[in-house]
């Protein structure tokens, strides 16, 4: 059932695309960016591909992606108009699952 549902939220069209990272590196202070890329690599679903300057580009839930961005941008201030980017880029998921994400292997509340 997790992986049905992982597969198809990953099927859905989003605003996220292999150049968003690096697009958010140039907007979003470093120490949020280093935040979400650990995130991400914490909690990998597999290594998708292989850009150019050959980094492992990884694959991830989006809907705890998202929760986590959004608590991270609150713990380090990020002012309101980034913090609505972050929410745009992921409008089409929701923040979590039923009020919770995964984080390492640890469910945390949204």
């Amino acid at each position: 059932m997790i992986l049905k549902t992982l597969s198809k939220n990953h099927e859905h069209q989003t605003k996220i695309t292999v150049e968003t990272p690096q697009l958010l590196k140039n907007i979003l202070p470093s120490v949020f960016m280093r935040q979400i890329d650990s995130f991400i690599k914490r909690n990998s679903l597999g290594v998708s591909a292989c850009s150019l300057d050959k980094k492992l580009l990884h694959t991830y839930c989006p809907q705890c992606l998202k929760a986590h961005a959004l608590k991270t941008a609150l713990s380090v201030g990020l002012d309101q108009e980034l913090t609505e980017l972050i929410e745009e880029l992921f409008e089409d998921f929701s923040e979590g699952h039923n009020g919770f994400y995964l984080d390492n292997g640890e469910l945390n509340k949204v």
